[in-house]
């Protein structure tokens, strides 16, 4: 099974009685507390671990065997993580209430733990929400279901772009004392969210078919009053709004960034299967990529500035002729520190959206910092080709 491994004792190394290292796995399963009585290290990762440990190793050529750790870090090997010595921290972390039950957690090392003490319930999940959510959504609802008598909470979210927090309460607010009388009550929270409002409606209920039945009621009620605002009801993200508008058409749309640096291409990229209506990006940074990829003119940009309408439109219309694509975006803004000027501060973004139905252009003036500049530019750039999609725009 491998080609060249060998015993390191001391300072010296001998060829073992057996190379294999089923050998010592055998050693290991007939009496596991010799597990620590010798260690194996693998020269092409640079790890070496107890046996116990071989499992987790696929790769076991080029194998090197010694009696102690020093040894094997003297040699210039690394513990692996789940052989390496447990700090006082570890055992903190390991330690258990009494009375909690661990709940598993598939997506990484740290459990959870549920504790009930009389009609209170303390549970303790780890933060990262890739680890937090499927844990809440599993062993902690399956535990809580039994204290609920079936019922839950519901929740509709809607989503929109174009109104601030108070605007879109002030829409909204009217029928608050409505929803609150009925049979099911309704709570409303609403949340500034990756540069769009979350509209929450929430509600607790045994039977998900009447919840699911008041939710989309008053969804419809809010909808009608916020208007083209509105870009879902049911909290998707922007990128996935525009998945779908793309795939009901048939068309797939080519990307071109200055001030962005390829983050709107990045954030459409980042929902699975978005390959099947996004074909490419080009961030064309400096003056002469935008004439060279892009086929922007040079007099327009000498004329108007690389910051402008014009070379918005021009960059749009070249990267979809370019890609052979039914939809063009293109960015062009200043995002700072430096760069700025009188007529052109830092903040001013051009966008424009180019398609089969016409285009749709937009200046905006952005606050903030470079990257609440570039992250709002983006979320402007994705919002621009909705309404070019949908065919609807706004002068906001």
């Amino acid at each position: 099974m491998m080609n060249s491994t060998m015993i390191v004792e001391g300072t010296s190394a001998v060829a073992p009685r057996d190379p294999e290292l089923s050998r010592w796995e055998a050693v290991l399963a007939r009496d596991p507390s010799r597990d620590g009585e010798f260690y194996f290290a693998v020269k092409t990762t640079g790890v070496y671990c107890r046996p116990s440990c071989a499992s987790r190793h696929p790769r076991r050529e080029n194998v090197l065997f010694f009696r102690k750790p020093d040894q094997a870090e003297g040699a210039g090997f690394r513990a692996c993580l789940r052989c390496r010595p447990r700090s006082a921290a570890n055992r903190r972390q390991a330690m258990v209430p009494r009375g909690a039950a661990v709940l598993p957690n598939p997506h990484g090392t740290a459990p959870g733990l549920y504790l009930e003490a009389g009609d209170r319930v303390v549970v303790l999940l780890p933060g990262p929400p890739r680890e937090l959510l499927p844990m809440l959504d599993g062993p902690v609802r399956e535990r809580l279901a039994g204290r609920t008598e079936g019922r839950r909470l519901f929740t509709r979210v809607i989503r929109v772009f174009g109104r601030t927090e108070s605007h879109t309460e002030e829409a909204v607010r009217p029928f608050y004392a409505g929803w609150a009388r009925q049979r099911l009550p309704i709570e409303v929270t609403i949340l500034a969210a990756r540069g769009a409002i979350d509209l929450h409606l929430t509600l607790s209920a045994a039977d998900p078919p009447l919840a699911e039945e008041a939710l989309a009621s008053a969804a419809a009620q809010a909808t009608t009053v916020l208007g083209d605002d509105v870009y879902s009801d049911r909290g998707e993200a922007i990128e996935v709004v525009l998945g779908t508008l793309l795939r009901e058409r048939g068309w797939r749309l080519a990307v071109a960034e200055s001030c962005t640096g390829g983050l709107v291409l990045k954030r459409l990229t980042d929902i699975p299967g978005s390959s099947d209506y996004v074909e490419c990006g080009v961030v064309s940074y400096s003056n002469a990529s935008k004439t060279t990829l892009l086929h922007v003119p040079a007099e327009t940009i000498i004329e108007h500035g690389a910051v402008s309408e014009a070379v918005a439109g021009a960059m749009a219309a070249g990267v979809r002729r370019r890609a052979g694509v039914e939809v063009g975006v293109a960015i062009t803004g200043i995002a700072g520190p430096g760069g700025g000027s009188a007529d052109k501060p830092v903040g001013l973004v051009f966008l424009h959206a180019v398609g089969p139905r016409g285009d749709e252009g937009r200046r905006i003036d952005l606050p903030g910092d470079r990257e609440m500049i570039r992250g709002r530019a983006t979320a402007a750039a994705l919002h621009l080709m909705r309404r070019l999609l949908e065919k609807r725009h706004t002068s906001r």
